[in-house]
């Protein structure tokens, strides 16, 4: 088993090797100058060529046969830079969102089972929700994921629910399937989820959903700080200022490439 996982990642690697090489040429290249550029057997070449041919992160042109960089090389390439600008979008309305409610704001996206941290903005509070960027959190205890599983179809979370132990991190965690689904219905309803204990004892959470020119989901904000600062008496106005934070980081994304969210839908279709 040892060696057969030493192979993959040799595998692995060579494919990587060939796809930067093939990045690095207008015209693309043709097999045998692939082997002999990273110095590999045709055959060992051919077989890798034909998996990424498959995947469409390399192209064949059909008259010369040479093989160039594929689409999906792009929307990987695209969702990364996405993903940049959808986080420099949504700064200074975060920060609006900070000077105003006075608690650290996130902004994550979904990526498999878990919310993906791509900005944050932090309270100037001794005590403060703070994570690194690219921190995971789960999606069915947390605002933020709550929201993203809302921006779902129905097939998209029964597989979810299929695959994902709902386990408990707090006395208030959702660990019911039933439960959570009525709590996703509510934040489609309402429009923001809260996570009032659920995913670390004494923190809360709200969160509302950034729509893209489609109208889906295409991230999540929210801010988090400890419950005796997010009291219950603030949500209302913490909600308010939340969700209209999301509206104006929505309204901004209108104004870019629809372009982006199209080659990361894709993306994210094929990863499933």
């Amino acid at each position: 088993m040892e060696n057969g996982n030493r192979s993959g990642v040799r595998s692995v690697g060579r494919a990587l090797t060939i796809l930067e090489l093939l990045s690095l040429e207008e015209r693309g290249l043709g097999i045998a100058e692939i082997s002999r550029r990273i110095e590999l057997p045709i055959s060992t070449c051919h077989r890798l060529l034909t998996t990424l041919t498959s995947h469409g992160f390399v192209a064949q042109d059909d008259e010369t046969g040479s093989y160039s960089v594929g689409l999906r090389a792009f929307e990987v390439g695209n969702a990364f830079s996405y993903q940049t600008s959808l986080g420099k979008e949504a700064l200074p309305y975060m920060s609006i969102l900070l000077a105003a409610v006075n608690e650290t704001a996130n902004l994550r996206v979904l990526d498999g089972n878990s919310a993906v941290l791509i900005q944050q903005v932090k309270s100037d509070h001794l005590l403060s929700m703070d994570s690194r960027s690219g921190t995971r959190i789960p999606l069915y205890c947390s605002a933020v994921g709550k929201v993203l599983l809302a921006g779902l179809s129905n097939e998209r979370i029964e597989s979810f629910l299929k695959l994902q132990t709902l386990k408990s991190r707090t006395a208030r965690t959702i660990v019911d399937r039933d439960v959570l689904l009525e709590s996703i219905t509510r934040v489609r309803t309402d429009g923001y989820a809260l996570d009032d204990g659920e995913f670390e004892d004494g923190a809360r959470c709200v969160a509302a959903p950034i729509l893209n020119h489609r109208g889906e989901t295409a991230a999540a904000v929210g801010v988090s700080g400890p419950d005796s600062r997010l009291t219950r008496e603030r949500l209302d106005s913490v909600i308010s200022e939340v969700t209209t934070c999301a509206q104006n980081i929505s309204s901004a994304l209108l104004r870019g490439s629809p372009s982006r969210y199209a080659a990361t839908k894709r993306l994210r279709k094929n990863l499933r």
